[in-house]
């Protein structure tokens, strides 16, 4: 289909335009269309929190917590197609945009009953927390201190040093070479705020029963309707009813 749509769509242009103003319309299409895409999906992620890859988090935390909400007008929802509710959109990934505006008071309550933040701000106001973000972000650290080379003699050897970068410029405008470490890095810091710092014991394994509420990495939320015990789950997603071996790493009761 989607060779189908690419071929036609510039047959359509070459075939109208001449081939010089068809391919100027191409980049100029292409680039809006870029910033458009940008415009839309920037606001929901940037500056909010990042799973790391040693962190851990069940499903509807990580959804909820790495997601940005914009509210606003009937215009908001219609520009970005819905992807405005992007907590809805992450927890629910098959369900029809224009039904994400009415699942957003459901998931809100949810989340207050589990004291979880559920993040939604202004359509402008996100655009200054994006600056923020990648202001702090692109922001160059402060220079390191650099040895001086006048001080060393021809025979003298440098103070080791644990730079790691391989040339830096010098006060006195020469480059020295520093030798990268050959150490490895060190186990990546959790950050005391981060929500998704891994517990220190290994919780036991759940029991679940029929009715219970439950969350799927893959799948969503969900209704436990059939325990195979031992074996297995029977569990209703909403749009269809998985069966889901236990004991599994991906499955959490709410």
């Amino acid at each position: 289909m989607l060779a189908v749509h690419l071929g036609g769509y510039l047959t359509a242009v070459f075939v109208v335009l001449s081939p010089l103003r068809a391919v100027v319309f191409l980049v100029v299409q292409q680039g809006l269309f870029g910033v458009y895409l940008g415009s839309s999906f920037a606001p929901n992620h940037k500056g909010m929190p990042v799973v790391g890859k040693d962190e851990r988090g069940d499903f509807l935390r990580r959804q909820v917590l790495t997601s940005r909400n914009i509210r606003g007008s009937l215009l908001t929802d219609l520009a970005p197609g819905g992807l405005n509710y992007q907590i809805e959109h992450h927890l629910f990934p098959s369900m029809p945009r224009p039904n994400l505006r009415q699942a957003q008071a459901p998931v809100q309550v949810f989340c207050a009953q589990r004291g979880i933040p559920y993040s939604e701000t202004g359509l402008l106001a996100s655009y200054a927390q994006v600056l923020r973000h990648l202001h702090t972000t692109g922001r160059k650290p402060d220079p390191e201190p650099v040895a001086d080379t006048a001080a060393i003699g021809p025979g003298a050897t440098p103070e080791p040093s644990h730079a790691e970068d391989s040339v830096r410029p010098a006060a006195t405008g020469r480059r020295i070479l520093m030798a990268m470490s050959l150490y490895p890095a060190g186990p990546r810091r959790h950050l005391a705020t981060s929500p998704f710092n891994a517990p220190d014991p290994e919780p036991p394994a759940e029991c679940f029963a029929v009715d219970d509420k439950v969350t799927h990495d893959t799948y969503g939320l969900g209704t436990v309707t059939g325990v195979e015990e031992g074996t297995a789950l029977l569990i209703d997603f909403g749009s269809h009813v998985q069966r889901i071996p236990t004991p599994s790493a991906k499955l959490s009761k709410l």
